[in-house]
């Protein structure tokens, strides 16, 4: 591959740098998807999903190209994983101020505590899908425990 494609993928993988941070960098990877997030407000539900996929394959390639280039598995500073969670976190989730906190909340101490299914999913697989499915996992179970307590009514 080229340099330019190389520089590009790490670029991407980093989360445009925010993993290059000393202190939390996947909580700061899950931060700068936020705008990505808020993207399902204007564009139609075909598209945010489609665009949804595309990053989620596109996550699993570029983790895996990087884990190659770095030769370490699961490097810190490889974000495109937490943003790749935090979008199937929020995806068709009623966005609030109240639901993106919690969404957040909920999603980072999965993915921080790994709780079953989501440590089986980095324990069985590797490469480029283990270091994203892992976070997809803790992805939907946000959502699902979201969509339970926002359609259930407890807090109106």
């Amino acid at each position: 591959m080229s340099e330019l494609h190389d520089r590009v993928v790490v670029l991407l993988a980093r989360g445009f740098g925010v993993g290059c941070s000393p202190v939390a960098p996947g909580t700061l990877g899950t931060v700068v998807t936020v705008p990505l997030v808020c993207l399902q407000l204007v564009l139609s539900t075909e598209v945010f999903l489609v665009f949804v996929l595309v990053f989620v394959l596109g996550a699993v390639y570029v983790a895996s190209v990087v884990e190659k280039q770095m030769n370490r598995t699961d490097d810190p500073s490889i974000v495109v994983d937490e943003m790749a969670g935090f979008l199937i976190a929020m995806t068709y989730v009623p966005l609030t101020i109240w639901s993106m906190l919690a969404g957040f909340m909920v999603f980072r101490a999965l993915d921080i505590f790994k709780p079953p299914p989501v440590n089986t999913v980095e324990r069985k697989f590797s490469g480029g899908l283990g270091i994203v499915g892992d976070d997809l996992v803790a992805g939907l179970m946000t959502n699902v425990l979201l969509q339970l307590v926002i359609r259930s009514n407890i807090f109106s």
